[in-house]
């Protein structure tokens, strides 16, 4: 037989039974809430009762109320007109973005097949995780990150632990102005990058020739160091280039910064060009 639309569904058909055992009482309790009489068909020794006020029984959510006690000699069973007892999934194609909530937390996996159309997605709590616009380019403003710099009011060098106070972008505030450390908020794949030169004294002098200058990207959790650059100077005083990038799987919690050996100096002036720290969470 044809039809038009949808194909139907017999999910429906099934509908629910109670037997109700009497006590000589009035009232008794319903498997499921009724809104109204006409919800339920009420049998009494096989034979069809009336509901509504002034007849053989009237209902209230999940109580029924019958106008004479209901002895146990009496065969008594109520049928649910609206009660389904299975569930039906939706016929494909037939949930439009009409249908869904503006914001949906999905728990678990979601397991697409074919094309899935998102504009924004966001977190439990609101937040925007991601957003891929019309040209398909995906932003994550909530990935943690950061690029500052060392913000002196003139030239001079930096020795020990690096704080850089000038900030770019701090995202999550996950690097600290005050003790120069990054934490990493999550587990995860970093990437870390150092723009830098090497000084020969706190006042921001060139290295002499032969010297050399060591930067490192330190765990400060660990007392392990990630990753070294070193500048050297040859023939004549220079500002060697202490620059690098590096990526590094930490833990939740492990704590990053710029170390530089005693008496070593990094150059900086009042500008954010010589002295840059960067990093941020890959995934």
């Amino acid at each position: 037989m044809g039809y038009v639309g949808n194909q139907t569904t017999t999910s429906f058909t099934s509908m629910d039974k109670q037997t109700i055992t009497g006590s000589g009482a009035t009232t008794y309790t319903l498997s499921h809430n009724v809104s109204s009489e006409s919800e339920i068909e009420v049998f009494v020794n096989n034979i069809r009762q009336e509901g509504g006020s002034g007849k053989a029984y009237t209902v209230s959510a999940n109580q029924i109320t019958f106008s004479e006690a209901v002895a146990s000699s009496d065969s008594i069973y109520v049928i649910f007109q609206g009660k389904a007892i299975q569930t039906v999934v939706p016929p494909d194609g037939s949930v439009s973005s009409a249908k869904l909530a503006t914001n949906i937390a999905v728990s678990g996996d979601l397991d697409v097949a074919g094309n899935l159309d998102v504009g924004t997605i966001r977190a439990t709590n609101g937040t925007t995780a991601m957003t891929i616009d019309s040209t398909g380019r995906i932003l994550t403003p909530a990935r943690p990150a950061f690029s500052v710099f060392y913000n002196s009011s003139g030239t001079e060098g930096v020795t020990g632990t690096v704080i850089f106070t000038g900030v770019h972008s701090n995202i999550g505030s996950h690097y600290n102005t005050s003790t120069g450390i990054f934490t990493c908020p999550v587990s995860g794949f970093y990437q870390f990058n150092l723009n830098a030169f090497g000084s020969g004294a706190s006042n921001g002098a060139t290295i002499s020739a032969n010297g050399q200058i060591v930067a490192q990207l330190y765990d400060n959790t660990n007392s392990v160091v990630l990753a070294v650059s070193y500048g050297h100077v040859t023939s004549s005083a220079f500002y060697p280039n202490v620059s690098f990038g590096s990526a590094h799987n930490l833990a939740a919690n492990t704590e990053v910064k710029i170390l530089i050996g005693s008496g070593e100096y990094l150059y900086s002036d009042a500008t954010d060009k010589y002295l840059k720290f960067s990093g941020f969470l890959i995934g």
